[in-house]
C-alpha cells in the first residue's frame, strides 16, 4: 500500500508547518524550543527533499551503487515502505 501525503510545497511558518493552500501540517513544539525553528523548516522541506530523492534514484548509474542505495532508504523511511 503506497502512503498519501499532501501534496508540497510546504512552507514554515514560525513554529508552524502547511501546505501552500493553507492546510496545516503541524505544530512543531519540543523540550529543546530553541530547535523548534530548524525542525520546522526541516519538516516543510520535506516533499521537496521527497521529489529530490526520487530523482537521484532515477539518474544514478551502476558507478553510483552506493548514492543510489542511500537514497533509497531515505524514501523508505519518508513512505513507510518495507526494506
Amino acid at each position: 500500500m503506497m502512503a498519501t501525503f499532501t501534496p508540497g510545497p510546504w512552507e514554515a511558518d514560525g513554529l508552524l508547518v502547511r501546505a501552500v493552500y493553507r492546510r496545516d501540517i503541524c505544530v512543531v513544539t519540543s523540550r529543546e524550543p530553541h530547535e523548534d525553528r530548524a525542525n520546522t523548516r526541516l519538516i516543510a522541506a520535506a516533499p521537496t527533499l521527497l521529489d529530490a530523492l526520487r530523482q537521484i534514484v532515477t539518474m544514478c548509474g551502476e558507478d553510483d551503487a552506493h548514492i543510489h542505495d542511500v537514497a533509497r532508504t531515505a524514501i523508505r523511511k519518508a513512505t513507510g515502505e518495507q526494506e
